[in-house]
């Protein structure tokens, strides 16, 4: 998957890791540009990746994130979680930012109907954004419901 200057590959082994770097010295060398491996972060999408693997791009400048790192992911403002711990970070960061969001605008005296607004289109947007990737845990969803009632 490739969106301006970002590039999501999937891959299964390191011959496939080999590939692609081939590639993307082929499209350096055609387009006059070169691909930063030191912004390049690795992750595995099962349980066990392949160690070969691992090791091929442990030995270059990629980074390696998966359950154990801290922190969670981010591509193209979507997270890419890897363990539940990551996942609830993810929505406690989300959480702090609606709370800053509704605290800054409760000073205001608002109508009901604008205060709606204010949580649908401010608080709650990019909450809405990454739903559609990532379920948060029904202790979050209770404690943003509780919040916006308070609001």
């Amino acid at each position: 998957l490739a969106y301006a200057d970002d590039l999501l590959s999937f891959l299964q082994s390191e011959e496939e890791w080999h590939a692609l770097r081939s590639n993307l010295d082929l499209y350096g060398r055609a387009a006059n540009a070169k691909v930063n491996l030191s912004k390049t972060i690795a992750f595995p999408i099962t349980r066990s990746p392949e160690n070969d693997l691992v090791q091929a791009l442990h030995s270059t400048s990629i980074s390696w994130h998966d359950e154990n790192s801290p922190g969670y992911l981010r591509y193209l403002g979507y997270p890419v979680p890897i363990s539940r711990k990551q996942i609830d970070e993810f929505f406690e960061t989300c959480y702090e930012k609606i709370d800053r969001c509704l605290h800054i605008h409760s000073q205001r005296s608002l109508s009901i109907l604008d205060r709606g607004t204010i949580v649908n289109s401010l608080a709650l947007s990019k909450l809405w954004h990454v739903l559609w990737v990532v379920q948060p845990s029904k202790s979050f969803l209770q404690k943003v419901q509780t919040r916006v009632r308070r609001f």
